[in-house]
């Protein structure tokens, strides 16, 4: 059935984030930006 959830997972974190002033945007529009947190 290809309507059905082979496999979830999760495999870490994903951080999505933007300037404090941005009111709108996002990734692709270039007004954010992706990371991943490194914990210590």
């Amino acid at each position: 059935d290809e309507s059905s959830i082979k496999v979830n997972k999760q495999v870490g974190h994903l951080i999505r984030s933007k300037l404090l002033g941005e009111n709108e945007g996002g990734i692709i529009q270039g007004a954010g930006a992706l990371d991943t947190p490194y914990l210590i």
